[in-house]
Formats: C-alpha cells, structure tokens, sequence
C-alpha cells in the first residue's frame, strides 16, 4: 500500500510541476490581435497618417518568477535599421499587469507609479504611432513586454536609449511579444 501511494504522491507532483511549466509569459490586447492590423486609433497623427495616436491596451500574464521590473517596447522592424522604437517605458513594478488605452495621457488610469518613459525614434518621450512612408509595403511593430532581472534600467527620461536597450537585453529574463501590421496607403 504504501508503494501505491509513493506513485500517486510522485504522479501528482509530476502533474503539478508539468501544468506549472506550461505557463508562460504572455502579453495580449482586447484591441489588438497578433499578426493582424493595427486600428488607426493607435496610428500617428503626422506626417500625412490621420490617426488618434492613442497608446493600446496592453495586458500581461505569467510574469516569470525573479522579475524585478518591466520594460516595455514598441519596435519597427521593417525599417532600414531595425531599430525605429515607437514607445519605451521602463522601471514598471514587477507586479503591474497592464496598461490601459492612451494611459499616458489617462487621469483616472495613469502610467504605474515610479516608471518612466524615454524618448522613442521620433524624440518624443512617450508612445508615437506608426507613419510609414506612404505607399510602402506594410510594416511589423513588435510591442514586448520585458520581465528584467533587476529593478532599474534607467534614472530619468534623459537616459542615454542605447544604454537603456543594453540594460534591457542584458537583464531580460523572458520577453512577451505581440506583432501588429500597419501600412500607409
């Protein structure tokens, strides 16, 4: 009998550990959807696009055990380079789980208290929507959520960017993406 019990403790345990394993750090919108097009309420309203420029709902499970902070990105990567960043905010609490619609701007839901956003590709600190060049072929926008290691990755909104993206990838202990398409016709 107590073999039998033995087993089923250890077949539990086994259960138990394997459901846990299958969580994973996810980020998702109840606006956006991967892979598909981007609304033109979170589309620049410059440079000839006619959007709202509203930052998108973003919301985050299964941060992984360790996290100390967040970061959050928003990357072009049909550009040139790469490395055409729409919206940086960084030093969110590990426990913060989501960001409302046009939180930056939001009196009633701000931005979570001691984060910062950096100035993104277009100089400006805080979320710029997407403007590709008109008649272009469409481009993906990455928006990832970074569980980091420690709890800062940058003092103020003046921190150097490249420093910041260093600091990002050096302490990135998992990364949750969501990839958007948007083109300017």
């Amino acid at each position: 009998m107590k073999l039998f019990s033995k087993i089923f403790l250890l077949f539990f345990i086994a259960l138990y550990c394997n459901l846990n394993l299958a969580n994973s750090f996810v980020l998702t919108s109840n606006r956006l959807n991967d892979g598909e097009a981007l609304d033109s309420d979170f589309v620049l309203n410059r440079f000839g696009c006619k959007g709202l420029n509203f930052s998108p709902p973003l919301l985050w499970e299964d941060v992984p055990l360790g996290t100390k902070s967040l970061a959050l990105t928003m990357r072009d990567t049909d550009v040139a380079n790469g490395e055409f960043y729409h919206w940086i905010l960084v030093n969110i609490p590990a426990g913060t789980n989501r960001l409302w619609q046009n939180t930056e701007k939001s009196i009633s839901y701000p931005l979570p208290q001691g984060s910062i956003l950096l100035k993104n590709g277009y100089g400006v600190a805080g979320y710029s929507g997407p403007c590709p060049q008109k008649g272009s072929e469409p481009h993906r926008y990455e928006i990832t959520v970074h569980a980091l290691s420690v709890e800062s990755v940058a003092k103020d909104k003046n921190s150097s960017f490249k420093e910041v993206i260093d600091a990002i990838k050096s302490s990135e202990i998992e990364k949750a993406t969501l990839t958007t398409i948007y083109q300017n016709k």
